[in-house]
């Protein structure tokens, strides 16, 4: 992502295309490695059991990588980071994950993603996300959670951050 300006924004698609399947690869990797693991036939009870995270650009590839998987994940974390190729998610968008939990995290002094382009970010994905369950169905826990520090992280996030993953992610029996 060359800039972040909104004036010049600008991005590389067929990079963020190309990580997006690279990050899409491993989910199935990992969910056919899970499906061993829980004895299960059933893809859709291992991809459960994957959370695709990321920090800054790695955030920005977590929302597009876990809203286009075709399978339902446990859940989304975006820590300093901001939604890109919206039009491109909007195309692309995969039901199996509009209720997803998404746990995103800020800091409020960020100098390289700013606090307002986190805070947008997230929001026009809770946005689509309602859009596309419609008045039926849920869209998840999505939580914004504020940080008093630059573009880094922090103890406070990290043990939001790990409440978060230990709700998606009981123990198995």
């Amino acid at each position: 992502i060359p800039s972040l300006d909104k004036n010049r924004l600008a991005m590389d698609a067929e990079g963020i295309t190309d990580s997006v399947a690279y990050i899409q690869s491993i989910a199935v990797m990992e969910r056919q490695r899970l499906q061993q693991v829980l004895n299960t036939d059933v893809a859709d009870v291992a991809s459960k059991r994957i959370v695709i995270a990321g920090f800054s650009q790695g955030a920005a590839l977590s929302y597009m990588a876990s809203h286009t998987f075709p399978a339902p994940l446990a859940g989304v974390g975006a820590l300093s980071g901001y939604l890109t190729a919206r039009k491109e998610l909007e195309a692309n968008w995969e039901g199996a994950n509009t209720a997803t939990p998404v746990f995103t995290a800020h800091g409020k002094h960020d100098p390289v993603v700013p606090f307002s382009s986190g805070e947008e970010s997230f929001n026009l994905l809770s946005a689509m996300k309602r859009e596309r369950a419609g008045t039926d169905a849920t869209v998840g826990e999505l939580s914004f959670n504020k940080y008093p520090m630059e573009h880094s992280s922090c103890p406070q996030e990290m043990d939001d951050f790990v409440a978060f993953l230990s709700r998606v992610l009981p123990p198995t029996q």
